[in-house]
């Protein structure tokens, strides 16, 4: 080795050694993320994923309306060693609130904020499906006018419909997750058929606005709803009907009560009043007098008056002992 390449060697021996007495201290890496957010209650396996944001600490999930989800069932995977704190349930797309809390086995932590956009139109329109520009009218158990409107999807349970009294503001929900929504052209249309989903039995007569909401956006149908009443009538089963003078017969009406005010059956040509223990729009209870004659009557004729309303006769199988 020559005197040139000896004295370059110490020096770069010197340089190394002075580079090497000083140790550089970096922050571990956070152990408390969300690396993966994905939603997997989709048609035919699909999946969406969510946009996770470390800065922010949040998760944004886009939903395309015409998957027509009403809630998100999500997989989260996180940092080895970390824990999801709390159970991971499916969320309602319209929840505001939900978070997530990610903790390390170094014990930090980090909250994410979740945000779910259904991409819905901006605007909500809606108006009655038959008849537009016409006041509709239904009345109790009736069932609903047909609404059409931009609603993108088909799952009725995505859209809210509420009968709101002009007299008093009282508001009445339809149930929407046993009506129907269809596709007509270009336009969605939801049905409220008789059953479930019928106007409440309680509600009272006069006229409501209609007020439909979906994803977030609410609108007013231009033409209101007319709530009118029918003539009550009982519902008198053919077959036996059997009692004790003291027990309750019980009778359910074809659609609803109004006002019962006085019962009667007749026996033989003579009248005997029933006595009305209580009544709802249900239900009509009745208590037979003490007088009233025992044994198998066969079809018996028993009146019922409503206030207001023509008086209906029923005809009774009625087998009444002691």
């Amino acid at each position: 080795m020559n005197r040139f390449t000896a004295i370059l060697s110490l020096l770069l021996m010197g340089w190394l050694g002075g580079a090497c007495t000083k140790t550089e201290d970096y922050d571990p890496l956070p152990e408390d993320k969300i690396l993966e957010y994905k939603v997997i209650n989709l048609p035919d396996g699909d999946v969406i994923y969510g946009a996770v944001d470390n800065q922010q600490n949040t998760i944004t999930v886009y939903v395309p309306l015409y998957l027509g989800l009403f809630v998100i069932d999500p997989v989260i995977e996180v940092s080895p060693g970390a824990t999801l704190q709390g159970d991971v349930d499916p969320v309602n797309v319209d929840a505001k609130d939900k978070t997530y809390t990610v903790k390390a086995a170094n014990g930090s932590s980090r909250t994410y904020k979740l945000q779910i956009s259904t991409q819905s139109p901006n605007v909500l329109k809606a108006r009655w499906r038959d008849s537009p520009g016409k006041i509709q009218k239904s009345g109790p158990r009736g069932s609903l006018p047909r609404i059409i409107g931009n609603f993108g999807q088909r799952n009725p349970d995505l859209i809210r419909v509420e009968l709101i009294a002009k007299a008093d503001q009282k508001r009445y929900v339809m149930n929407s997750s046993e009506a129907g929504v269809h596709i007509d052209g270009w336009e969605y249309f939801i049905s409220f058929t008789i059953g479930a989903s019928t106007i409440p039995v309680d509600i009272l007569a006069g006229e409501y606005n209609v007020e439909v909401s979906s994803f977030g956006h609410t609108v007013v149908l231009e033409d209101p709803l007319l709530i009118e009443y029918k003539q009550p009538a009982p519902y008198i089963p053919y077959s036996e009907l059997k009692f004790d003078r003291k027990s309750d017969w019980e009778i359910v009406p074809m659609d609803y009560f109004l006002d019962p005010k006085k019962v009667t059956a007749t026996v033989a040509e003579k009248e005997y009043e029933l006595k009305i223990k209580e009544w709802t729009r249900r239900k009509l209870v009745l208590n037979f007098p003490a007088d009233f004659p025992k044994g198998e009557l066969g079809s018996v004729p028993v009146k019922f008056d409503f206030e207001g309303w023509k008086s209906i006769t029923k005809y009774a199988n009625l087998h009444i002992t002691d």
